[in-house]
């Protein structure tokens, strides 16, 4: 196995999980603030791809840069699943945001129209999204009036399964930076445009420290983690890239429990080896798979 795709992998799962450390210090409104950090993130992908194409500005051989995907992708896979956990993030707990989040591999999983094998995969998902649940445990709360933030959640969680089965073919490896600079571009003017269709209220906390830690996250999450989601679709299947919930889900626990010396529960720990025991499963069926049909193909677990 090389290892570039699950170092890939890794890497975004870390970035992605170490997000919570700085959303404390974002200014608000939460709507704005998104609006702000794609900008960024679709300026400073924007220089790299730029500089990108001035180095192979004599290949002739170059594609059209994919636009309309690019700008779906903008709204189904970054606007719209932003906005809708803004307006869900005071309705749930955080339990059943990462629970619900969990979900995403097996929706993927059934997005996908070339999956021919759908019920030999359900019970990997199965099991990873029983590990998140065990592991986010102590933050669920079973309450009916949490009913409209899961519809919310849900629904971003739908549109990101969409997007990866969509984004995979579609986003070719040497249009992933442009591609993302116009996704995050879309996102940034659909949030901007719901900020102002909610009524923009006064902007608060704008200092340099919180615009400092915003920058930080969109070079984090938009220049280094969005690129690599996609250059790990094109070697892996779309619900094996959203597997990434469960790992972003078991680092940032970790990471959380660490910064505040917090002893694990029997529980916990128990979640988080059922979600690495998922993932290792979920490769090693893949890999069973590829080598029963003969294929041969770059997948997480080569």
């Amino acid at each position: 196995m090389k290892w570039r795709a699950p170092g890939a992998f890794l890497v975004v799962a870390v970035l992605w999980g170490s997000s919570w450390i700085l959303t404390p210090s974002l200014p608000e409104p939460s709507m704005l603030a998104g609006a702000a950090r794609f900008a960024i993130a679709a300026v400073l992908l924007g220089a790299v791809a730029a500089a990108s194409m001035m180095r192979n500005r004599g290949n002739r051989n170059r594609e059209t840069v994919p636009w309309a995907p690019s700008i779906v992708l903008g709204l189904t896979l970054t606007g719209l699943p932003f906005a809708l956990a803004v307006w869900a993030k005071d309705l749930v707990s955080a339990g059943v945001v990462a629970v619900l989040y969990a979900a995403m591999p097996l929706m993927a999983l059934f997005f996908g129209w070339k999956v021919s094998d759908v019920p030999g995969k359900i019970p990997v998902m199965a099991v990873g999204l029983g590990g998140v649940a065990l592991l986010a445990a102590q933050g669920i709360d079973y309450s009916a009036r949490q009913l409209g933030g899961v519809l919310l959640l849900g629904a971003a969680v739908a549109l990101g399964a969409f997007s990866l089965n969509y984004a995979k073919g579609r986003i070719r490896p040497g249009h992933i930076l442009i591609s993302c600079a116009i996704q995050c571009a879309a996102g940034s003017v659909l949030l901007l445009f719901l900020s102002g269709a909610e009524g923009i209220p006064s902007p608060a906390n704008w200092s340099g420290a919180s615009v400092a830690s915003l920058s930080v996250l969109a070079a984090a999450e938009g220049v280094i983690a969005f690129p690599l989601l996609f250059w790990l679709l094109s070697r892996i299947e779309a619900w094996q890239a959203a597997s990434l919930q469960w790992l972003t889900t078991l680092v940032a626990v970790a990471e959380a429990g660490m910064v505040l010396r917090a002893k694990p529960t029997l529980q916990m720990g128990s979640g988080a080896a059922i979600i690495v025991v998922a993932l290792l499963w979920l490769m090693k069926s893949d890999e069973a798979s590829a080598d029963a049909t003969g294929a041969v193909t770059l997948q997480i677990t080569k």
